[in-house]
């Protein structure tokens, strides 16, 4: 998979109706990992040949530093929020830097998400709603 198909791929995703349809999108694109940047409005969506950098994530004013503090409760609170449709993913990017979030890494083949906080804390979040990767996780 190239950049473009990647580009694609993240198009299409952010078109899905829902975040584990997104999620799914990718997955079956060949999207191994995302990465966002709260702070920076920047995400990376990572194969296994090509990495796209997308800057047109949903962009909102941090009016306020993180909190010095890392919610737990409350980053998990915003993933089930977010997998319920209970928020869109601007509501749940709020959510989490309110929670003291500042980056996370989706990993889609381990289906997990790894939130860090400002001081380097982290806190794991599994994706249950996904499923299987098709047979073929690569296209060159």
């Amino acid at each position: 998979m190239d950049e473009a198909a990647i580009r694609q791929a993240v198009e299409e995703a952010n078109a899905a109706n829902t975040y584990i349809d997104a999620v799914q999108l990718l997955l079956e694109a060949g999207v191994r990992i995302y990465y966002t940047d709260i702070r920076f409005h920047t995400t990376y969506y990572s194969s296994d040949l090509a990495t796209h950098v997308d800057w047109l994530m949903p962009s909102f004013a941090l009016s306020e530093p993180p909190p010095a503090y890392f919610d737990r409760p409350a980053i998990h609170a915003a993933t089930l929020a977010l997998q319920r449709l209970e928020t869109d993913y601007e509501g749940f990017l709020r959510r989490s830097w309110g929670a003291g979030v500042v980056e996370f890494e989706v990993n889609l083949l381990w289906r997990q998400i790894t939130y860090r906080g400002v001081h380097g804390e982290s806190h794991v979040e599994s994706i249950t709603q996904l499923t299987s990767p098709p047979e073929r996780v690569s296209v060159a």
